[in-house]
C-alpha cells in the first residue's frame, strides 16, 4: 500500500520538516508502507513567506531584504 505526506516545503520552519522525516520513517518501518511527499504549496502562505517581509515603509530595510533573498 502507498500513502502520501502532505507537506508545506517552502518554509524556514524546519521542525515541520524533521516532523514529516520521522512520520515517513515510522510507517515504512512499522507499517511496511510506501511513503512519498506530495508538495502542498498554498498561495497565502507563499505570500506570506516571500513578499510579506518587503512590503515596510523603510526603503533601505526593503533593498536589504532584497538583496539578500532575491538578488544573490
Amino acid at each position: 500500500m502507498s500513502i502520501k505526506i502532505f507537506t508545506y516545503y517552502y518554509t524556514n520552519n524546519y521542525g515541520a520538516q524533521l516532523q514529516s522525516l520521522c512520520l515517513k520513517g515510522f510507517l515504512e518501518e512499522n507499517l511496511k508502507l510506501k511513503v512519498d511527499y506530495a508538495k502542498y504549496l498554498p498561495k497565502k502562505l507563499l505570500f506570506k513567506e516571500i513578499y510579506s517581509p518587503m512590503i515596510t515603509k523603510n526603503l533601505f530595510k526593503s533593498y536589504q531584504f532584497m538583496k539578500n533573498r532575491i538578488l544573490c
